[in-house]
């Protein structure tokens, strides 16, 4: 979703994420209308960031908030799964995670915190040398209370 060569990441609501090309971040929603989108990426992520969505409505309103907004539209189903790979495997392996490690016990109180915990997982790779840094980070800004 970005185009900036810097990455960095807080788990802070308040703060704006430069996701560089290579970063996950996810954001529980009260709801996909196009406010409520517009709302959150406009406090989580930085305006020098281009966005690459699929037709959905709820996604119009982003060209006022980012530098960029390219709408993929592929009505053959069998081929829009394959337009946003990278977005699609992310997802489902949230979904893995949620039903794998957390059946059964997954509270709505936590659900941002297992995003995060996610997205912590999946991004870790990017930190090279920095990893112990990231985590010492990671371990004092959020609570899972």
């Amino acid at each position: 979703m970005a185009n900036s060569s810097t990455y960095t990441h807080t788990f802070s609501d308040s703060s704006p994420i430069s996701l560089g090309n290579i970063a996950s971040a996810m954001k529980v929603m009260e709801n996909l209308k196009a406010a409520t989108i517009k709302k959150v990426v406009e406090t989580r992520v930085e305006k020098a960031n281009e966005a690459t969505t699929d037709g959905y409505r709820g996604y119009g309103k982003l060209k006022s908030v980012l530098e960029s907004h390219k709408v993929i539209l592929e009505p053959d189903k069998m081929k829009s799964t394959k337009l946003f790979p990278w977005a699609n495997g992310t997802i489902n392996n949230a979904k893995k995670a949620l039903v794998g490690i957390h059946q059964n016990c997954i509270n709505s109180k936590f659900m941002q915190n297992y995003h995060d915990g996610i997205c912590y997982k999946l991004n870790r790779r990017y930190f090279g040398e920095k990893l112990s840094d990231r985590l010492i980070l990671a371990a004092v800004q959020n609570t899972w209370y």
